[in-house]
């Protein structure tokens, strides 16, 4: 089936917004499949092994097979969707699961993953995703579409060494840069800009003072614990 490049985007767009949600949530659930976590943060050295586990319940009445496939993943936007890309180096080729698990009817199983970090693995960060789907991968070209459910679990990876770390705050705020309010809520934005080579998880307070300085309110700056890809700008 061959799709045209509007709808290309299209597909990709609703994809990455709803692959947001998996940098949020402590599971990721579809009409089949929950899968848990949504994001893996793990560090280690260059030449190294590392292990973690990931749970895969069958939310359907009747056996399910789910096929793994990986993908690696930077920064789109200043929203924190992340953009994926069919891994042809880097994490997405560091890690390995099973192919395929095969789940009776609502069975819950612990799946392994593995990550062989190589001994001329780039300090700093390295971001994949363990997808599993219905239908098995596609071989061959990238651009081409599979029809079925395709969860995810983000894979953020730290490779230790000489890691630079740097960011800096460009502007501050309030929504459509409003000066005045006569009434709640207020929303406030702020851009941070990480220069260094591993994510950066901004943390700290805004304190709000009422017009004679006393203050009034301390919120969150980041209540999502989201994180700033390298070289990338988050709102």
């Amino acid at each position: 089936m061959q799709l045209s490049t509007l709808t290309r985007k299209i597909l990709g767009a609703a994809f990455n917004i709803a692959m947001l949600a998996l940098l949020l949530l402590p599971f990721s659930k579809a009409s089949a499949l929950t899968v848990s976590p949504a994001r893996l943060e793990i560090d280690g050295n260059p030449g190294t092994q590392l292990k973690a586990d990931m749970v895969l319940m069958n939310d359907k009445d009747e056996n399910q097979v789910f096929y793994s496939s990986y993908a690696n993943f930077e920064a789109q936007g200043e929203t924190g969707a992340p953009s994926f890309t069919e891994g042809g180096d880097d994490l997405a080729t560091w890690m390995k699961v099973q192919d395929n698990v095969t789940l009776a009817p609502f069975e819950t199983k612990t799946v392994p993953l593995v990550i062989t970090i190589p001994t001329a693995a780039d300090p700093g960060g390295h971001f994949a995703a363990v997808f599993w789907s219905t239908q098995p991968p596609t071989a061959g070209s990238s651009s081409q579409v599979v029809i079925g459910a395709k969860l995810g679990v983000l894979i953020l990876l730290r490779v230790n060494g000489d890691i630079t770390e740097s960011g800096s705050i460009l502007q501050f705020e309030t929504k459509d840069a409003q000066k005045n309010f006569s009434a709640l809520p207020v929303t406030f934005n702020y851009r941070f800009n990480n220069t260094g080579s591993d994510r950066v998880k901004p943390v700290g307070n805004i304190t709000i003072r009422n017009i004679i300085g006393m203050k009034a309110a301390t919120i969150d700056g980041n209540p999502s614990q989201g994180n700033t890809l390298p070289k990338s700008v988050r709102r």
